[in-house]
């Protein structure tokens, strides 16, 4: 009887041990293991090239050295917590990105991009609060045309350079596009004048105006204004003809 009611005892133990366990287990939920940052650009989803993300990296460090504000995008091909706005506060949190921070998120569900948040700290929302409804804009083109579109690079490259244009950004004339080709302008300027220089250019406009004024007063009679008309004279054998010139409406004339 003794070895029966230890038996039962043993019995009882184990299935409290093991309920314990269970019960652990389900008010305990397991950690979920963020991506670590890499930078300012973290495509986990290899959406970019490798010389694409150094020069969208490039441009979001203009805008942290001008503004001190950090524009983090971060492309996931999964969302653990299936909401793309819970897992940008988590990443946020683990990344410790501050007030004066933008992030972009883009996470994708069974394969496709279908997941989107965009988090604004309370003091990046005073740098960019004189454009709410540019970026509202932003938003919703975001969901209603790149994600169903599934360009999610395109989507990138509009964000950062709507933001680029609210903040007004320094932009360098130099800065490469996609193809690593570079942009380069021409200028050119008049050289400087001195006072010689100047007297010079005022006497030939003068001379030039003269002589056209000249020119067109001797096409028009002086009389009466009309225009006059050319006779040629009779060829003699100890010159050559010359021209002369007459006005048929008051009949003035002269040899030319």
């Amino acid at each position: 009887m003794r070895r029966g009611i230890f038996v039962t005892s043993l019995i009882g133990l184990i299935w409290a041990g093991v309920w314990l366990g269970i019960a652990q287990e389900t008010t305990q939920p397991s950690g979920t293991t963020l991506p670590g940052r890499k930078g300012l650009i973290n495509d986990y989803a290899n959406t970019l090239s490798g010389a694409q993300e150094q020069e969208w990296e490039k441009r979001l460090r203009a805008i942290k050295e001008e503004f001190d504000l950090d524009v983090v995008v971060m492309t996931s091909i999964i969302d653990p917590m299936n909401d793309a706005k819970v897992y940008a506060e988590k990443i946020a949190e683990a990344w410790e990105l501050g007030d004066n921070s933008i992030l972009l998120l883009f996470a994708k569900y069974e394969s496709r991009w279908g997941g989107y948040a965009l988090q604004i700290g309370s003091e990046a929302a005073k740098l960019i609060s004189k454009d709410k409804a540019r970026i509202e804009k932003l938003k919703s083109k975001i969901t209603d045309f790149h994600l169903k579109r599934q360009s999610i690079k395109a989507a990138i490259v509009e964000s950062i350079e709507t933001f680029e244009s609210i903040l007004q950004v320094k932009k360098n004339p130099e800065t490469p596009n996609d193809s690593g080709a570079t942009s380069t302008s021409f200028s050119f300027s008049f050289p400087s004048l001195g006072g010689v220089g100047i007297a010079a250019l005022a006497l030939v406009g003068v001379v030039g105006l003269f002589l056209g004024v000249r020119v067109v007063l001797k096409r028009f009679c002086p009389r009466c204004g009309r225009r006059l008309r050319d006779y040629r004279g009779p060829v003699r054998s100890y010159r050559a003809s010359r021209t002369y010139v007459s006005c048929p409406n008051c009949g003035y004339g002269r040899m030319r």
